[in-house]
């Protein structure tokens, strides 16, 4: 979904109130700047103008008073009689707030958004808005992805009670993770369902890609309330695929949320494999069951199976022994080691360990036995097989090796007596 920045109106806005019959009076309240046609107004401050005349043309206004309600409104004066203008001063603020003014004693309300950056939690207590609304602002730069979660929260990243201004100059709209196209300011417009409320806002981009985190690694961290949000980022390459898990004493959290290089995003299994080279975000969130301490862990793949492929895979060697490689191909950053298992007579003599692509050394002592026998290498999640025969058993040397009879037949010259049998006539010659 595609966000548009609201453009802030820099000259006086006009907003005229229906007609008022008090003391035959009206007035009519400018802006200098406001949001959504005067719904709210920025935490900067402003001024406003009160313009008051006749409610009905040609009859006097007569007399009329003004007052504030709150401090942080001021009015330049407090009465007058017949037309007049009165200067309406807003204070900065960093926190949502509604106050009111009056003009002959009805009240003018005035809402307020307060500040929200990226990174920050944000938590206030509004009684005399339930069911009202309240805004945060905040700036965000093209091409930042927006994270945004408020409690109670809906399971997912972004709240059915959490919107964006501006989606449109019309108004608010559902606020999803989106890539923001123009930079500029904009606000979170919350519902407030019960107090207090808690407000989250990552932004993916101008507000960093979050903690670095290698493969392998396990990291622990605490969500303070259900709302909070951390982020994670790793470094990938497309086709890489990547399992991310978290251990926590609840079944109700945290969750997870990917991020990619272009601001797509779905859960940890939302990609088959990584369709884009870069840095991804990982996100976790309460989603407004989960509070807490958890664990996070990253692991990388080459393939849907296992973190290396081996190349070969196998080895079948000659007696006499010798030497060999073993091209290695790892998930980018992930670190793996060999182990020779059970068996001396195989040696690594070089790339015993490593981090993504590697080639290991080794080398197989000669075997002096008659059996065949095998050993493994464990690279990683994979193993490596090798088979080497034994030696073969030499047959006897005869001498002579070969002999010519007369058709008399007789003994052949060897250099071993055998035993005689008793003697036996000649055969007849034909």
């Amino acid at each position: 979904m595609k966000y548009m920045k609201y453009c802030l109106a820099l000259v006086l806005v006009l907003v005229a109130t229906t007609a008022q019959g008090w003391a035959t009076c009206r007035y009519q309240l400018q802006w200098a700047q406001s949001v959504g046609q005067d719904v709210f107004l920025r935490p900067a401050g402003t001024t406003g103008t009160l313009s008051i005349s006749p409610a009905v043309s040609g009859t006097p206004c007569g007399a009329w008073t003004v007052s504030s309600d709150v401090p942080w409104i001021s009015l330049n004066r407090s009465s007058g009689n017949g037309n007049a203008e009165v200067s309406v001063t807003v204070q900065p603020t960093t926190e949502p707030r509604t106050g009111t003014f009056r003009f002959q004693g009805q009240p003018v309300y005035v809402t307020q958004a307060g500040s929200i950056s990226s990174g920050q939690s944000k938590t206030g207590t509004f009684p005399s808005l339930l069911n009202g609304h309240v805004y945060y602002e905040f700036s965000a730069t093209a091409g930042d992805t927006i994270i945004a979660t408020s409690e109670p929260g809906s399971g997912w990243v972004w709240d059915s009670r959490i919107q964006l201004w501006p989606l449109s100059p019309a108004g608010p709209g559902s606020i999803h993770p989106a890539r923001v196209e123009t930079t500029g300011n904009y606000y979170l417009d919350v519902w407030v369902v019960r107090n207090p409320i808690y407000v989250d806002l990552f932004l993916v981009g101008s507000g960093g890609r979050g903690q670095s985190i290698a493969c392998l690694e396990t990291v622990s961290n605490q969500l303070s309330h259900s709302t909070q949000i951390r982020a994670y980022s790793f470094n990938a390459q497309a086709g890489e695929r990547v399992a991310i898990s978290t251990n926590s004493s609840s079944n109700s959290g945290p969750y997870l949320f990917l991020v990619s290089p272009s601001g797509s995003g779905g859960g940890p299994d939302a990609f088959s494999s990584l369709p884009v080279s870069g840095t991804y975000s990982v996100i976790v969130y309460g989603g407004g069951t989960f509070s807490g301490d958890y664990q996070l862990t990253l692991r990388k793949r080459i393939s849907s199976s296992f973190m290396v492929q081996l190349s070969p895979s196998s080895l079948q060697i000659a007696p006499s022994g010798g030497t060999g490689t073993i091209e290695i191909t790892a998930a980018s950053g992930c670190p793996w080691t060999a182990t020779v298992n059970d068996a001396p007579w195989i040696t690594i003599t070089s790339g015993g360990s490593g981090t993504g692509n590697g080639t290991l050394s080794y080398s197989v002592a000669a075997n002096t036995g008659t059996s065949l026998r095998s050993g493994t290498i464990t690279i990683g999640d994979q193993t490596f097989f090798i088979s080497q025969a034994g030696q073969t058993t030499a047959c006897p040397s005869i001498s002579p090796s070969s002999e010519s009879f007369s058709a008399a037949g007789g003994w052949p010259r060897s250099t071993s007596t055998p035993t005689r049998g008793p003697r036996t006539s000649a055969p007849a010659r034909g």
